[in-house]
């Protein structure tokens, strides 16, 4: 009786399920493509939450903070109240009077640096799976050209935001890429040149149309997904600025 239930107690072990159920492991989330639309959608999530900065994240974060930013840092908008949410942005002036530089944890700076480095490693964990998510079937090539479209839009982001135009800048300094899944603790890259970056951007969006296309064009399911049509309208973004 003893020898029995010690050997039940072998084999049970040998079955036991081991997956933590508050977490899904990076192996787990892309064994179907359900799975990895779920870890897509999470990427459109970051693109609008606002907990990229520690000062007043409901006004500083998200992705449509950036758009304002930028809009006020060009030459074609005019507010008669620089000293708004955004009057940093409108002045250039990165010491304003609610305390915020341009270097510290509460700045546009490190906003859109944390959100799209964030964005660019959860995109990567996805485009990681290329060649294996789903056999690359029709809506495994649609969720793998999302992900190439988004880490190309997010490293446009960036380029734009840390640097000149492409035009006459093409060796200045760029924005360190990164391609592979990274974790805490990895070693950090060099910031490489803007046509560095550039040239990652364009592979990126390549790679995105000739998913696209092989899935079908297939239109938007939900107004977070970035179909067809809207990283074609990216993608002519990025040849007129450049």
């Amino acid at each position: 009786m003893f020898l029995l239930i010690i050997c039940g107690f072998t084999a049970c072990e040998d079955k036991l399920d081991t997956d933590p159920t508050d977490k899904v492991s990076g192996t787990i989330i892309f064994e179907d493509e359900t799975a990895a639309q779920t870890a897509l959608d999470g990427i459109a999530y970051l693109m609008y939450q606002g907990y990229y900065v520690t000062y007043n994240v409901n006004h500083a974060g998200g992705y449509q903070s950036s758009i304002l930013a930028q809009e006020l840092m060009g030459d074609d908008m005019i507010t008669t109240n620089p000293n708004n949410w955004y009057g940093m942005d409108y002045t250039l002036f990165y010491t304003s009077n609610v305390g915020r530089s341009q270097t510290d944890d509460g700045s546009r700076s490190y906003n859109v640096w944390n959100m799209m480095y964030t964005i660019i490693s959860n995109a990567n964990y996805i485009i990681a799976q290329d060649g294996n998510l789903g056999q690359n079937g029709t809506e495994a090539k649609n969720i793998l050209a999302q992900a190439y479209a988004i880490r190309a839009f997010s490293y446009f982001e960036l380029i734009q935001t840390f640097q000149k135009t492409y035009k006459g800048n093409e060796n200045a300094p760029g924005v360190p890429v990164y391609t592979e899944p990274t974790r805490a603790g990895d070693e950090g890259k060099p910031r490489g040149t803007v046509a560095d970056v550039y040239t990652q951007i364009n592979a990126d969006m390549t790679r995105a149309m000739t998913l696209y296309e092989e899935s079908g064009k297939q239109v938007q399911t939900h107004p977070s997904h970035m179909d067809y049509y809207v990283a074609k309208g990216i993608e002519a973004k990025i040849a007129s600025t450049r």
